[in-house]
Order: structure tokens, then sequence, then C-alpha cells
């Protein structure tokens, strides 16, 4: 028994030497595990390249509310300003500007301001008088853009312009005028005397008062 034990165990030492260290691996297989390996490469690149996209998007959203608020800021109200109109005679008409200081903290102006008219009495008078608006004073100089325009930023005591000119005036006396600010109430307009008022150049035409937008005061 003890020959026959040791003849096995001889047969089974010479047949593991014949087993392969190593065994193939079929090619199905293999196709199998490189597909799912790069389709899981593929997947984490789409979702990094996603979380990268969704974070610049977040920083540039903040980036541009950081800007709109650092070029917006506070809005000026009639409560901040103080109004000075300086006009000169020009063929049949008066041309200058309507100058806002800020006598308050730091704001902001933009856009196109209205005019009022007023009679003797303070009633706004709404006949017969026509708006038009008019290119800013830097663009007509031909003049570079001002920084920021068409927001104007001002620092307490800083003026903002706005360019006017007014034609054919046939009423009585000398109007008071109210310059309104946008979204924010009037501000009495000083300097408005009977050197400011403009020739009568014909009662069957309107008076006209040309604006143009807020602009940096240029002095």
């Amino acid at each position: 028994m003890n020959d026959v034990d040791e003849e096995v165990r001889e047969l089974l030492r010479v047949k593991a030497q014949d087993i392969p260290p190593t065994l193939d691996v079929p090619r199905s297989l293999t196709t199998r595990v490189r597909r799912r390996i790069a389709l899981n490469a593929l997947a984490v690149t789409a979702t990094v390249v996603v979380v990268a996209a969704g974070a610049f998007g977040t920083l540039r959203a903040f980036h541009s509310r950081s800007s709109q608020t650092a070029h917006t800021g506070t809005p000026c109200t009639s409560a901040h300003l103080r109004a000075v109109v300086s006009m000169e005679g020009a063929a049949g008409s008066r041309e200058g500007t309507i100058d806002l200081t800020n006598t308050s903290g730091a704001c902001t102006l933009k856009g196109t301001p209205t005019v009022k008219l007023l009679d003797q009495q303070g009633t706004p008078i709404v006949s017969s008088v026509t708006f038009e608006s008019v290119p800013p004073g830097w663009q007509v100089a031909g003049s570079p853009q001002p920084p920021g325009w068409p927001v104007v930023s001002l620092a307490p005591e800083d003026s903002a312009s706005v360019r006017v000119r007014w034609s054919n005036w046939c009423g009585d006396g000398t109007p008071g005028w109210l310059v309104a600010i946008p979204g924010s109430g009037e501000v009495d307009v000083e300097g408005i005397d009977a050197t400011t008022v403009p020739p009568c150049n014909g009662r069957d035409l309107p008076s006209t008062i040309e604006l143009g937008p807020f602009e940096p005061h240029q002095g």
C-alpha cells in the first residue's frame, strides 16, 4: 500500500508541474473589462467637467453681481442734490448745462432727467412746451466715453452735468424749473432769470427744451 501511495504522490507532482503558472484570460472577457474601465473613466471625466463648469458659472455670476453693485451703487435722490443752470445765448436760443452737485453721501445717477416748467403761481406749464433728447456733451465734443458711463458716480461735493438748450419762450415772465431725478423726486433749478430766458421766435411755435443724459461734470 505504501508503494501505491508513493506512486500516486509522484504522479500528482508530475501533473502539477504541467499546469501553467498563469491562466490565459479569454479575449471576450478582456474586451469587456477594458470597455468597462473606459466607460468608468469617461463618466468620471464628465463629472469633473460638470462640477468645474458649475463652479465657474457660480464664480462668474458672483463677479457679475459684484461688478454691477460696484458700478451701480446707491441711486441719488432729490435729497442728495443741488441743481444750478448756466446758459448763454446761442443763435436765438440759450444753451449750457444743468449742474447737479452731491451734497450728501456717495450716490449714482443714470439716464436722462426730465424738466418741468412752472408759471408765476407755481403751477406746471403743460402746453406749448416740447422736450427733445440730445447726445451728451462729451460725445458732441468728440471726447472719449467717461469711465463707467452711462452710470455717473458722485462722491460728496462731486457734480454731474446735463446738457440743455432752450429756445422760443413767448410766455409771461420767467418760469421756474424743476429737474426730476429718475425715480426719486424733483429738485428746484437755481439760476433761471431774465438772462437765461430765450427770445420769442414765434407765438405759434412751441417752446423747446433739449436735454442730454447725466454725464460727469467737466470743469
